[in-house]
């Protein structure tokens, strides 16, 4: 009988840069909800615009159709004629994410989805190899999901940045796990964080670690420097 050996991998992959960065609450501008959404789709929709079939295929997770739909949207108004590429033929719901996951399986060169506002649901049933950036609207309530959606990224092994953004609102619900908690608000490296929690040792850090290590990685998704 042969021995058997364990393998196991970092759940925090090395070609994920992880950064993390504050949203202002509903509060900070006029008492609306609106405004820190507005931030991240629009930074995320004009760099499409400006880049078009050069933009890194990009997934922003959001946790509620309002806010995919405000998304989509905002999309629809800033892109133009840039909004579609292809056919545009109105499609359903079931026959969208179909055509969704179709493309997504194609070799990147022949892909022509670049940005997908989404919920959890996305990735169910789809093997998201091109995706090179994943951004949370808003963070998840434990760091099994987190880890899971920041997965979906940089799965050919090139580079790729999982951004998330949080509020103390978002912080204070109910079924938010501590570990969230943490990786928002504490000190510890990010990638430490995770794979410590994971019962892993984080042995070697990449270059590019993330925004704890290096304040200065995403610096250009902070709002100090996004303008509406």
């Amino acid at each position: 009988m042969k021995d058997c050996h364990i393998a196991g991998a970092s759940p925090a992959k090395d070609n994920i840069v992880l950064i993390v960065r504050k949203r202002p609450s509903p509060n900070a501008k006029g008492n609306i909800a609106s405004p820190p959404y507005d931030f991240i789709f629009q930074r995320a929709i004009s760099d499409l615009n400006n880049q078009l079939d050069s933009y890194p295929l990009t997934v922003i997770y959001c946790k509620s159709m309002q806010w995919i739909g405000y998304g989509y949207e905002m999309a629809r108004q800033l892109l133009g004629d840039n909004f579609y590429a292809g056919e545009k033929t109105p499609q359903n719901a079931r026959v969208l994410k179909k055509s969704i996951h179709s493309s997504l399986q194609k070799p990147e060169e022949d892909c022509s989805i670049r940005l997908i506002i989404s919920s959890v649901a996305l990735g169910i049933g789809a093997d998201l190899t091109h995706v090179k950036r994943v951004i949370h609207a808003g963070p998840p309530t434990t760091m099994e999901t987190y880890v899971q959606e920041i997965g979906r990224s940089g799965r050919a092994g090139t580079s790729a940045q999982a951004i998330l953004y949080y509020n103390n609102t978002d912080l204070a619900v109910q079924q938010m796990r501590k570990e969230m908690k943490d990786y928002c608000q504490g000190d510890t490296c990010h990638r430490e964080l995770i794979n410590e929690y994971f019962g892993f040792k984080t042995i070697n850090k990449p270059t590019e670690c993330c925004s704890k290590c290096q304040p200065e990685l995403g610096l250009e998704w902070d709002f100090d420097n996004l303008s509406i």
